[in-house]
């Protein structure tokens, strides 16, 4: 029977690590006892995270934007990184210039640097970014901290990543729409620096969704020990879009019931995209997430992404 990413965490790794500053490893990142800096690792894996055509521009833009994606998803502004990479005969000197242009083109624009790593020869391409950041705010939101009574939000829309790689795949007619929000996921760095600037500690828990809207916010009730409540109608869910098919890179945020109205005035009027969709409640037995449409409770089938070992 294949072991599931929980389990793993649960019987076998989080025994190893340091509780306070790994968070349990129940976030996606760590706050080192180094002043306010917070760090995150992700792999990006031929076969697994990219297809084998995708372009070496492409994989270093997905590679940067998932990390990115770990700093904006726990309130910190991206400063270094590291980069180790298993690359095979494909990746010769024309695949790395490539590749190197388009990071230095993206870090540039984010204002980070390069600081070390390593690499060697496999069979398939494999690559691992950790990065560095400073905590826009101390303490920083972690998903640990949703209080009963939050309203929560996502920002951007979802739902659309999923409907690219179809189209890469050629499960669904053709949209270079949607495959480059695929290949060019959004970064939401500036996003997050404007709302905690704004809003300060009423902003209680924060994360990234990577792996599906319905998983990524069961995590956050598990980690906060209370449940949520969905109100699909509120959702910003592209048309014929997935909740669970992964790979959105937005951010999954709760606040304090008595500053949402400002938060919303202050979103427009930044440009800055975000939806009111539920509420988080006291966890009766246990945390959970429940879908509602109109008031109705639905049920929801498919979770999202999850590794299986």
């Amino acid at each position: 029977m294949a072991l599931s990413e929980e389990t793993l965490l649960e019987k076998y790794l989080r025994p190893l690590c340091d509780v306070e500053i790994a968070r349990n490893l129940q976030d996606d990142s760590a706050a080192l006892p180094l002043g306010s800096y917070i760090i995150s690792t992700d792999n990006l894996v031929e076969n697994v995270h990219f297809l084998p055509s995708t372009s070496a521009h492409h994989i270093a833009k997905r590679l940067l934007a998932r990390n990115l994606s770990d700093m904006a998803g726990s309130a910190a502004k991206p400063r270094f990184y590291l980069l180790n990479w298993v690359a095979t005969e494909k990746q010769n000197e024309t695949w790395i210039n490539e590749f190197c242009k388009t990071l230095a083109e993206s870090q540039a624009k984010h204002n980070i640097k390069l600081i070390g790593g390593d690499g060697t020869k496999g069979t398939h391409l494999s690559l691992t970014m950790t990065i560095l950041g400073e905590a826009l705010r101390t303490p920083p939101p972690t998903r640990l901290d949703a209080k009963v009574g939050d309203q929560i939000f996502v920002s951007g829309t979802l739902g659309e990543a999923f409907l690219g790689l179809q189209s890469l795949q050629g499960v669904i007619p053709k949209s270079t729409k949607h495959e480059m929000r695929y290949l060019e996921p959004p970064i939401r760095c500036l996003w997050i620096e404007k709302i905690i600037t704004h809003l300060g500690k009423d902003l209680h828990a924060l994360m990234d969704i990577s792996d599906g809207l319905p998983l990524d916010c069961q995590r956050l009730a598990q980690a906060s020990k209370v449940s949520a409540e969905i109100e699909m109608q509120n959702l910003p869910l592209v048309k014929h879009g997935s909740l669970a098919g992964g790979d959105d890179y937005e951010l999954l945020f709760t606040v304090a019931p008595e500053r949402c109205q400002e938060l919303i005035k202050f979103c427009q009027t930044e440009n800055i995209k975000i939806s009111e969709i539920g509420k988080i409640t006291a966890a009766e037995k246990s945390p959970s997430v429940q879908f509602f449409n109109e008031g109705t409770p639905i049920h929801i089938n498919e979770k999202g992404w999850q590794v299986k070992y």
